[in-house]
């Protein structure tokens, strides 16, 4: 398959890779037929799907097995996202919310207000969430998820909006039909249209930072900002329906649609690679909880994993390590001024990107942005605080550094 870059100039396009690079995406069995919606894993190995007929599943194993979730509705389900181990949200059609507080064991459905299809949900903290569906509705809890109230002005919009996402508690956005952007700064008290470029459906978006993003969907759209969405770039050029899209990093991220395509990007969305997905069904969803591990769901029950690096890293790997990362301390309190050291070092000159992500992607704060010498051991404390200087919440967070040929995630846990 080939993809084109979008260059500056109007006859300057760049073919993409067309032969598929090693990324081991392996089919699951979900035990289900139904179509899956919605993917949300919480780390590694917990994880939920959601789908038609009221379908909900839980992994704790990585997808190893899957078991059923009582919903309490045959509503096709569309959306799942978990604020923390135990509280989670899924949305569906006729304005169907349900809401856990023990991993999914039980499911209640909570009044949404609305009988229009909501496609999408996001928590920003354990009081404030965000829904966004049919016909522009945009719906808030500020309670938790047990109240829900129109979050937008009347006349927003009236295209579908198949997604919403917040980077902190005022900043987010909605992506949708007709190529809709809305971007609100105060918290959902105004949203304001931005322009998207295009007239296609959107169906994806994420936001690595305030002001990074991407949006991805109908006929091969996906276009990316560096300036909070005021304008908006195209990356590539297919006819492929392209349903959803994650970013782990500025550099890294997967974009999944119809007929299996699953398309990797390593450096912001220059370019694109084509990866074996294992499937021909329609991916409708994708979830990386840390590179290289991944889900993408889809029609007919589908459930892939991808649990293995590219051939670029893999030769880094048989070859030479370029570089290595160590959390030392990595379940601390920062309440009680504890410290985590992160212990990294580099075998090539450059510069170095050090940075903490939560489970939801969103970068926390920025330890390390500067020149470094190669083959020198460094370390650097990280006080659970964010840019803020605010102490974060007890979970799972991410140390992620990126280097001159070298990148490496690994896992710490906040504990209050």
């Amino acid at each position: 398959m080939k993809f084109f870059l979008k260059g500056s100039l109007a006859l300057s396009f760049i073919f993409f890779h067309t032969q598929p690079i090693l990324a081991a995406w392996k089919s699951q069995s979900s035990g289900v037929t139904t179509d899956l919606n919605a993917v949300y894993f919480q780390d590694s190995e917990t994880g939920w799907t959601v789908g038609s007929q009221g379908v909900i599943l839980k992994t704790t194993n990585g997808g190893s097995t899957w078991s059923s979730q009582t919903s309490g509705t045959t509503t096709a389900l569309r959306d799942v996202h978990f604020i923390n181990s135990s509280t989670g949200l899924v949305v569906g059609s006729d304005g169907v919310i349900l809401k856990s507080s023990d991993t999914g064991t039980t499911w209640s459905a909570v009044t949404s207000g609305i009988s229009n299809i909501l496609y999408s949900v996001y928590w920003v903290n354990l009081s404030t969430a965000w829904a966004a569906g049919e016909l522009g509705r945009i719906r808030k809890s500020q309670d938790g998820g047990a109240s829900w109230s129109n979050g937008a002005l009347n006349g927003s919009t009236s295209n579908d909006l198949r997604a919403i996402f917040f980077i902190n508690t005022s900043t987010g956005w909605a992506v949708g039909n007709s190529g809709t952007i809305l971007k609100t700064m105060d918290g959902g008290e105004n949203w304001n249209a931005q322009t998207s470029g295009t007239t296609e459906n959107l169906r994806s978006l994420f936001f690595i930072s305030v002001s990074t993003g991407w949006v991805a969907g109908a006929n091969g759209v996906i276009r990316k900002s560096t300036d909070s969405g005021s304008t908006w770039s195209s990356l590539i050029s297919t006819t492929t329906n392209f349903n959803a899209l994650h970013f782990i990093s500025t550099t890294t991220g997967w974009v999944v649609g119809n007929s299996g395509i699953v398309v990797k990007s390593s450096d912001s969305g220059r370019n694109f690679e084509s990866e074996k997905s294992s499937t021909t069904n329609q991916l409708n969803d994708v979830f990386f909880s840390t590179e290289p591990v991944g889900y993408a769901v889809g029609a007919s029950g589908t459930i892939i994993k991808n649990s293995t690096a590219s051939t670029t890293e893999t030769a880094a790997s048989d070859s030479t390590p370029q570089g290595s990362l160590k959390a030392i301390n990595n379940l601390f309190d920062p309440s009680k001024a504890e410290l985590t050291t992160i212990e990294y070092s580099i075998l090539n000159q450059g510069n170095v990107v050090i940075r903490i992500y939560n489970m939801q992607g969103r970068k926390i704060k920025t330890l390390v942005n500067e020149a470094k010498n190669a083959s020198t051991n460094y370390s650097i404390t990280w006080d659970g605080k964010n840019e803020d200087g605010e102490i974060v919440g007890s979970g799972i967070y991410f140390v992620h550094i990126e280097g001159p040929n070298f990148s490496k995630t690994q896992k710490i846990a906040v504990v209050q």
